[in-house]
Protein backbone atom coordinates (compact mmCIF):
# COMPACT_ATOMS: atom_id res chain seq x y z
CA UNK A 1 0.00 0.00 0.00
CA UNK A 2 1.50 3.46 -1.12
CA UNK A 3 2.41 5.96 1.36
CA UNK A 4 -0.63 8.99 1.19
CA UNK A 5 0.88 12.29 1.04
CA UNK A 6 0.77 15.50 3.23
CA UNK A 7 -2.18 16.74 0.66
CA UNK A 8 -4.27 14.06 1.61
CA UNK A 9 -3.93 13.46 4.91
CA UNK A 10 -5.46 17.05 5.18
CA UNK A 11 -8.07 16.52 3.04
CA UNK A 12 -9.15 13.81 4.44
CA UNK A 13 -9.62 15.32 7.64
CA UNK A 14 -10.90 18.64 6.65
CA UNK A 15 -15.26 18.61 7.13
CA UNK A 16 -17.60 18.62 4.20
CA UNK A 17 -19.72 20.54 5.85
CA UNK A 18 -20.75 23.69 4.11
CA UNK A 19 -20.73 26.21 7.42
CA UNK A 20 -21.93 30.29 7.41
CA UNK A 21 -19.26 32.30 7.64
CA UNK A 22 -19.51 34.35 10.40
CA UNK A 23 -17.55 38.00 11.36
CA UNK A 24 -17.12 38.69 14.63
CA UNK A 25 -16.04 41.96 14.06
CA UNK A 26 -17.92 44.63 14.52
CA UNK A 27 -18.87 46.60 11.79
CA UNK A 28 -19.05 49.92 13.69
CA UNK A 29 -15.22 49.85 14.81
CA UNK A 30 -13.88 49.05 11.71
CA UNK A 31 -12.98 52.77 11.04
CA UNK A 32 -11.39 53.12 14.23
CA UNK A 33 -9.65 50.30 13.76
CA UNK A 34 -8.64 51.07 10.30
CA UNK A 35 -6.61 54.07 12.53
CA UNK A 36 -4.22 52.31 13.79
CA UNK A 37 -0.94 51.61 13.00
CA UNK A 38 0.83 48.40 12.60
CA UNK A 39 3.26 49.58 14.78
CA UNK A 40 3.83 48.24 18.63
CA UNK A 41 2.12 50.12 21.03
CA UNK A 42 4.54 51.32 22.79
CA UNK A 43 7.39 53.88 21.11
CA UNK A 44 10.82 52.00 22.31
CA UNK A 45 12.61 49.36 24.90
CA UNK A 46 13.62 51.92 27.47
CA UNK A 47 9.70 52.27 28.23
CA UNK A 48 9.78 48.78 29.12
CA UNK A 49 13.30 48.66 30.96
CA UNK A 50 12.45 51.57 33.67
CA UNK A 51 8.79 50.39 33.95
CA UNK A 52 7.61 47.81 36.47
CA UNK A 53 8.95 44.86 35.60
CA UNK A 54 6.04 42.77 36.13
CA UNK A 55 4.41 43.96 32.66
CA UNK A 56 6.72 41.92 31.00
CA UNK A 57 5.61 39.07 32.64
CA UNK A 58 3.04 36.98 30.55
CA UNK A 59 -0.22 36.34 32.17
CA UNK A 60 0.54 37.98 35.99
CA UNK A 61 -1.73 38.86 37.88
CA UNK A 62 -1.65 41.63 40.09
CA UNK A 63 -2.93 41.25 43.37
CA UNK A 64 -5.40 43.52 45.41
CA UNK A 65 -4.44 46.08 47.41
CA UNK A 66 -0.75 46.12 49.18
CA UNK A 67 1.45 42.94 49.41
CA UNK A 68 2.60 42.07 52.77
CA UNK A 69 5.24 40.29 54.02
CA UNK A 70 5.00 36.66 54.99
CA UNK A 71 5.13 36.54 58.67
CA UNK A 72 7.68 33.90 59.67
CA UNK A 73 6.78 31.73 62.40
CA UNK A 74 9.18 31.19 65.26
CA UNK A 75 11.14 27.40 65.78
CA UNK A 76 10.10 25.88 68.71
CA UNK A 77 12.90 25.67 70.53
CA UNK A 78 13.57 22.40 72.80
CA UNK A 79 14.21 22.67 76.06
CA UNK A 80 18.26 21.62 76.41
CA UNK A 81 19.08 19.11 78.54
CA UNK A 82 21.13 20.19 81.86
CA UNK A 83 24.15 19.13 81.82
CA UNK A 84 25.10 17.01 84.71
CA UNK A 85 27.56 18.70 87.26
CA UNK A 86 30.13 16.80 88.71
CA UNK A 87 29.90 16.84 92.63
CA UNK A 88 32.42 19.45 94.47
CA UNK A 89 35.42 17.58 95.79
CA UNK A 90 35.83 19.32 99.18
CA UNK A 91 38.06 17.12 100.30
CA UNK A 92 40.43 17.82 97.24
CA UNK A 93 40.94 21.34 98.48
CA UNK A 94 44.03 22.03 100.49
CA UNK A 95 44.34 21.28 104.68
CA UNK A 96 44.61 25.20 105.21
CA UNK A 97 41.50 26.28 103.26
CA UNK A 98 39.70 23.03 104.62
CA UNK A 99 40.81 24.79 108.25
CA UNK A 100 39.26 28.20 107.15
CA UNK A 101 36.01 26.55 105.83
CA UNK A 102 35.63 24.91 109.30
CA UNK A 103 35.98 27.17 111.70
CA UNK A 104 33.53 30.04 109.64
CA UNK A 105 30.98 27.00 109.75
CA UNK A 106 31.75 25.58 113.48
CA UNK A 107 33.46 28.61 115.41
CA UNK A 108 31.74 31.11 117.71
CA UNK A 109 34.35 34.33 117.43
CA UNK A 110 33.69 35.13 121.63
CA UNK A 111 32.01 31.64 122.76
CA UNK A 112 29.27 29.48 122.07
CA UNK A 113 26.75 30.02 124.87
CA UNK A 114 24.60 27.25 125.68
CA UNK A 115 21.22 27.10 128.02
CA UNK A 116 19.11 24.06 128.44
CA UNK A 117 15.84 23.47 127.22
CA UNK A 118 12.88 20.89 126.62
CA UNK A 119 12.41 19.62 122.52
CA UNK A 120 10.34 16.45 122.23
CA UNK A 121 9.97 15.76 125.96
CA UNK A 122 13.74 15.46 126.03
CA UNK A 123 16.08 17.48 128.06
CA UNK A 124 18.56 19.12 126.02
CA UNK A 125 20.56 22.26 125.06
CA UNK A 126 20.68 24.60 122.39
CA UNK A 127 22.40 28.02 121.96
CA UNK A 128 20.75 30.93 123.80
CA UNK A 129 21.22 34.15 125.80
CA UNK A 130 22.24 34.21 129.49
CA UNK A 131 21.59 36.95 132.05
CA UNK A 132 24.26 37.84 134.75
CA UNK A 133 23.74 40.02 137.83
CA UNK A 134 26.55 41.56 139.49
CA UNK A 135 25.31 42.56 143.48
CA UNK A 136 27.66 42.41 146.35
CA UNK A 137 25.95 39.44 147.69
CA UNK A 138 25.68 37.30 144.62
CA UNK A 139 27.35 37.26 141.00
CA UNK A 140 26.53 35.28 138.65
CA UNK A 141 23.13 33.70 136.72
CA UNK A 142 20.45 35.37 137.48
CA UNK A 143 18.12 33.61 139.90
CA UNK A 144 15.28 33.83 142.28
CA UNK A 145 16.20 36.05 145.34
CA UNK A 146 14.51 36.67 148.74
CA UNK A 147 12.84 40.36 149.21
CA UNK A 148 15.31 42.07 151.70
CA UNK A 149 17.84 41.33 148.79
CA UNK A 150 15.74 42.74 146.31
CA UNK A 151 15.30 45.99 148.45
CA UNK A 152 18.75 47.08 149.18
CA UNK A 153 19.40 45.52 145.51
CA UNK A 154 22.40 47.81 143.87
CA UNK A 155 23.25 45.21 140.79
CA UNK A 156 23.51 45.43 137.05
CA UNK A 157 21.75 42.92 135.33
CA UNK A 158 23.33 42.28 131.60
CA UNK A 159 22.76 39.40 128.69
CA UNK A 160 25.91 37.50 127.74
CA UNK A 161 24.58 35.87 124.31
CA UNK A 162 27.32 35.00 121.92
CA UNK A 163 25.27 34.33 118.19
CA UNK A 164 27.59 36.53 115.36
CA UNK A 165 27.18 33.53 113.28
CA UNK A 166 24.98 31.32 112.35
CA UNK A 167 26.85 27.83 112.96
CA UNK A 168 26.32 24.63 110.82
CA UNK A 169 27.53 21.76 113.23
CA UNK A 170 25.63 18.86 110.76
CA UNK A 171 29.10 19.38 108.53
CA UNK A 172 30.35 17.03 110.89
CA UNK A 173 28.12 14.26 109.83
CA UNK A 174 29.00 14.09 106.46
CA UNK A 175 32.04 11.65 106.32
CA UNK A 176 34.60 10.27 108.96
CA UNK A 177 37.11 12.55 107.32
CA UNK A 178 35.67 15.62 107.99
CA UNK A 179 34.31 14.58 111.10
CA UNK A 180 38.04 13.88 112.31
CA UNK A 181 38.99 16.92 110.75
CA UNK A 182 36.20 19.57 112.14
CA UNK A 183 35.35 18.08 115.53
CA UNK A 184 38.15 20.03 117.31
CA UNK A 185 37.19 23.46 115.91
CA UNK A 186 33.44 23.01 117.54
CA UNK A 187 34.74 21.25 120.75
CA UNK A 188 37.72 23.09 121.95
CA UNK A 189 36.48 26.65 121.33
CA UNK A 190 35.12 27.98 124.38
CA UNK A 191 31.43 26.93 126.03
CA UNK A 192 29.59 29.14 128.08
CA UNK A 193 27.03 26.96 129.91
CA UNK A 194 24.08 28.97 131.91
CA UNK A 195 24.50 26.83 134.86
CA UNK A 196 25.25 23.08 136.12
CA UNK A 197 21.88 21.86 134.68
CA UNK A 198 22.88 23.13 131.13
CA UNK A 199 26.60 21.53 131.76
CA UNK A 200 25.23 17.94 132.74
CA UNK A 201 22.55 17.62 129.78
CA UNK A 202 25.45 19.30 127.66
CA UNK A 203 27.83 16.89 128.44
CA UNK A 204 25.31 14.20 128.32
CA UNK A 205 24.32 15.22 125.02
CA UNK A 206 27.40 14.89 122.78
CA UNK A 207 28.69 11.61 123.42
CA UNK A 208 31.60 10.02 125.22
CA UNK A 209 33.90 10.95 121.63
CA UNK A 210 33.04 14.99 121.87
CA UNK A 211 33.51 14.75 125.52
CA UNK A 212 37.25 14.53 125.10
CA UNK A 213 37.69 17.23 122.69
CA UNK A 214 36.62 19.85 125.44
CA UNK A 215 38.87 22.15 125.94
CA UNK A 216 37.56 25.38 128.27
CA UNK A 217 34.05 25.39 130.23
CA UNK A 218 32.94 28.27 132.01
CA UNK A 219 29.73 28.06 134.47
CA UNK A 220 27.42 30.91 134.95
CA UNK A 221 25.51 29.63 137.39
CA UNK A 222 25.81 26.96 140.69
CA UNK A 223 22.82 25.07 142.28
CA UNK A 224 21.92 26.06 145.78
CA UNK A 225 19.07 25.42 147.79
CA UNK A 226 17.33 22.64 148.06
CA UNK A 227 15.78 22.63 144.98
CA UNK A 228 16.69 19.87 142.23
CA UNK A 229 19.13 22.71 140.79
CA UNK A 230 21.59 21.46 143.80
CA UNK A 231 21.86 18.10 142.70
CA UNK A 232 22.80 19.12 139.63
CA UNK A 233 25.81 20.14 140.38
CA UNK A 234 27.16 16.97 141.71
CA UNK A 235 25.87 14.95 138.49
CA UNK A 236 27.29 17.73 136.24
CA UNK A 237 30.69 17.57 137.65
CA UNK A 238 30.81 13.43 137.71
CA UNK A 239 29.82 13.70 133.64
CA UNK A 240 32.68 15.66 133.51
CA UNK A 241 35.48 12.43 134.27
CA UNK A 242 35.67 11.65 130.75
CA UNK A 243 36.39 15.10 129.96
CA UNK A 244 40.40 14.82 130.68
CA UNK A 245 41.57 16.80 128.42
CA UNK A 246 39.84 19.90 129.75
CA UNK A 247 42.46 23.30 130.36
CA UNK A 248 40.28 24.77 132.50
CA UNK A 249 36.92 24.63 134.22
CA UNK A 250 36.24 28.46 135.33
CA UNK A 251 33.44 28.85 137.65
CA UNK A 252 32.46 32.57 136.60
CA UNK A 253 29.56 32.72 139.43
CA UNK A 254 29.47 32.71 143.30
CA UNK A 255 30.23 29.02 144.20
CA UNK A 256 27.74 27.71 147.49
CA UNK A 257 24.91 29.72 149.18
CA UNK A 258 27.24 32.02 151.22
CA UNK A 259 29.19 35.00 149.43
CA UNK A 260 31.73 35.22 152.17
CA UNK A 261 33.23 32.03 152.82
CA UNK A 262 36.18 30.42 154.17
CA UNK A 263 38.06 28.87 151.18
CA UNK A 264 38.82 25.79 152.79
CA UNK A 265 34.67 25.50 152.97
CA UNK A 266 34.81 26.24 149.45
CA UNK A 267 37.19 23.10 148.62
CA UNK A 268 35.08 21.18 150.46
CA UNK A 269 32.18 22.55 148.11
CA UNK A 270 34.17 21.26 145.34
CA UNK A 271 35.92 17.99 146.35
CA UNK A 272 31.95 16.90 148.08
CA UNK A 273 30.54 17.50 143.86
CA UNK A 274 33.87 17.00 141.88
CA UNK A 275 35.73 14.19 143.37
CA UNK A 276 34.97 12.01 140.39
CA UNK A 277 36.06 14.21 138.30
CA UNK A 278 39.05 15.41 140.11
CA UNK A 279 40.39 11.90 140.83
CA UNK A 280 40.01 11.20 136.52
CA UNK A 281 41.74 14.15 135.62
CA UNK A 282 44.35 13.94 138.28
CA UNK A 283 44.69 10.08 137.01
CA UNK A 284 45.23 11.34 133.83
CA UNK A 285 47.42 15.13 134.24
CA UNK A 286 48.77 14.39 137.40
CA UNK A 287 47.47 15.62 140.89
CA UNK A 288 49.00 19.65 140.40
CA UNK A 289 47.31 19.79 137.04
CA UNK A 290 43.89 18.43 138.81
CA UNK A 291 44.57 20.83 141.52
CA UNK A 292 44.93 24.15 139.20
CA UNK A 293 42.37 23.05 136.65
CA UNK A 294 39.31 24.55 138.44
CA UNK A 295 39.23 28.05 138.13
CA UNK A 296 37.36 30.96 139.79
CA UNK A 297 35.92 34.36 139.12
CA UNK A 298 38.03 37.19 140.34
CA UNK A 299 35.48 37.96 143.29
CA UNK A 300 35.92 34.38 144.65
CA UNK A 301 40.10 35.17 146.04
CA UNK A 302 39.76 39.11 146.16
CA UNK A 303 40.97 40.73 149.19
CA UNK A 304 38.17 42.79 149.48
CA UNK A 305 35.04 41.69 146.97
CA UNK A 306 33.21 45.06 147.69
CA UNK A 307 35.92 47.30 146.36
CA UNK A 308 35.62 48.50 142.89
CA UNK A 309 38.72 47.24 141.63
CA UNK A 310 39.10 43.68 142.62
CA UNK A 311 42.93 42.38 144.16
CA UNK A 312 43.30 38.91 143.69
CA UNK A 313 44.71 37.44 146.48
CA UNK A 314 46.91 34.55 146.31
CA UNK A 315 47.20 33.37 149.30
CA UNK A 316 43.30 32.32 149.36
CA UNK A 317 44.27 30.41 146.25
CA UNK A 318 46.80 28.33 147.78
CA UNK A 319 44.44 27.41 150.69
CA UNK A 320 42.05 26.41 148.71
CA UNK A 321 44.17 24.21 146.62
CA UNK A 322 45.92 22.93 149.62
CA UNK A 323 42.89 21.77 151.13
CA UNK A 324 42.03 20.43 148.23
CA UNK A 325 45.48 18.26 147.94
CA UNK A 326 44.66 17.06 151.17
CA UNK A 327 41.17 15.46 150.40
CA UNK A 328 41.84 14.23 147.84
CA UNK A 329 44.79 12.30 149.20
CA UNK A 330 42.28 11.60 152.38
CA UNK A 331 39.72 9.93 150.08
CA UNK A 332 42.26 7.34 148.65
CA UNK A 333 43.57 8.66 145.69
CA UNK A 334 47.66 7.81 145.26
CA UNK A 335 50.30 10.00 143.69
CA UNK A 336 51.62 8.80 140.93
CA UNK A 337 54.98 8.50 141.20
Amino acid sequence: MATATATEVATLRTSTRKRKQVSYLDDARCGVLDGIDDEPAFEDDEHLVHGDPDDLAFGTKRGRGVKRRAIKKAKKTLPKKEKKQKPFRFLHLPPELRDEIYELALVEPNGLTIVSQTKNSRRTVTRGAISITDAKHYYGKTRHRRWYWIRNDDSEISIESHQDRKLIPSLLAVNQQIRVEASSFLYKQEIVVSDTTALLQFVATIGPYNRKLINDIVVRGWGVGRSVTRGHNFSSLTALAECTNLDSLYFDCDVGHYYQREHKKLARQIYRDGHFFLEAYATANGLDAALKVVQFSERQFAKNRNAEELEFDQSKRDEFENELERLMKKGGFKVRS
